[in-house]
Formats: structure tokens, C-alpha cells, sequence
């Protein structure tokens, strides 16, 4: 296996670690807020997905991605971007699976939930952490 290849993969790995942190971080932010402080659950959420995008942006950007920064640049609105594609293109995926292919929301989320993974592996990758015009030896 080349380097390259072998450099994408660790950093899918790296990635989807960053990934479960953040969605642990936004489910345990969006519980606090809706059974604690009892917030609406819309806010709640809200909330939640606002704390782990950003707990995931820094972890991808001073861990996954290191490697590829321009320590010059903000990244933050490219970040929320991508984001934000994968958040619209995953519900309207999701919609589709269950009001056109009747599948059960429980399954289709799953597969919802694939798709905005790829999308955001490749989007932070090749968008948002692109590499720099630097070249390696």
C-alpha cells in the first residue's frame, strides 16, 4: 500500500475517533439542557449539534488534519459549510428512504447517518483542510 493511501485511511480513522467524541459530546450537551435544565427539546438540540460541531472542528483541525493547515487561515466557515450540506443532504436522503421506499426512520437514520459521514470525511478533507500548496519530500 502506497503512502498516500495509507495517509487517507489513518486520517478516516483519526476522523471517525473525532466523530464518536463529538456525537457523545452532543447527545450528553442536548441531555443536560432538555432533562436538567429542561430547555425545549428543539433547542436542546440545537444546542447539542452547535457544542459537537465545534468540539469537532478543533479536534479535526489540531489532530486529524494537522498536517494540512496553513497556520494563517480561519477554517471555521468552510467547516460549517460542509456541515451544513451534509446536515440538508442527509434529511432529505432520509425523507426519501422512508416516505418513498418505506423503510423504517430507525434503519433509514443509519444510512442517513453513512452518508453525512462520507460527505463530511471528503468535505474536511479535500475542502475544508485541503492540502496547502506545499510539497513533501
Amino acid at each position: 500500500m502506497n503512502n498516500g493511501l495509507k495517509n487517507f485511511l489513518y486520517k478516516g480513522y483519526k476522523f471517525g475517533i473525532v466523530g464518536i467524541l463529538s456525537t457523545v459530546f452532543n447527545y450528553g450537551i442536548f441531555v443536560f439542557f432538555y432533562k436538567i435544565i429542561r430547555i425545549h427539546y428543539i433547542i436542546s438540540s440545537i444546542i447539542g449539534y452547535i457544542s459537537g460541531l465545534l468540539l469537532g472542528y478543533q479536534l479535526n483541525k489540531n489532530w486529524t488534519f494537522i498536517d494540512q493547515l496553513d497556520k494563517s487561515k480561519s477554517y471555521i466557515v468552510d467547516y460549517i459549510t460542509v456541515y451544513a450540506i451534509s446536515l440538508v443532504s442527509s434529511q432529505v436522503f432520509l425523507l426519501f428512504l422512508v416516505e418513498i421506499l418505506l423503510i423504517n426512520p430507525l434503519y433509514a437514520n443509519i444510512l442517513g447517518i453513512a452518508l453525512s459521514t462520507v460527505i463530511n470525511f471528503f468535505g474536511t478533507n479535500f475542502f475544508v483542510f485541503k492540502n496547502s500548496e506545499k510539497t513533501y519530500s
